[in-house]
C-alpha cells in the first residue's frame, strides 16, 4: 500500500487549475511553485500504472477537488 496524505494550503488559479502548496511554495509565484492538479494527475497515473500496490490518496486542503480522480475498489477513475 502506498499512502499519500497532504494537509495544507490549496489554491485555485483558474476554473481548471487547482493546486496544493508545498512548504516552499511562493505566494508571489504560485503558478510555478504549486503542484497543480494536471501535474498531480499525471504523477498518479504513472505510479498507478505499475499496479504493484494499492495507492491511497488523501488531500486535506482547500480546492482539493481539483485532484480530478477517484479511487474505487482498486480502480483508478479519472474525472475530466
Amino acid at each position: 500500500v502506498l499512502y499519500f496524505h497532504f494537509s495544507g494550503h490549496g489554491v485555485r488559479l483558474d476554473e481548471k487549475t487547482h493546486g496544493i502548496v508545498p512548504l516552499d511554495g511562493l505566494l508571489d509565484d504560485l503558478e510555478n511553485t504549486i503542484i497543480n492538479n494536471h501535474e498531480f494527475r499525471e504523477l498518479v497515473k504513472k505510479i498507478y500504472s505499475k499496479k504493484r500496490f494499492t495507492l491511497f490518496v488523501v488531500l486535506d486542503s482547500c480546492h482539493s477537488g481539483g485532484g480530478n480522480f477517484i479511487f474505487f475498489f482498486g480502480s483508478l477513475i479519472l474525472l475530466n
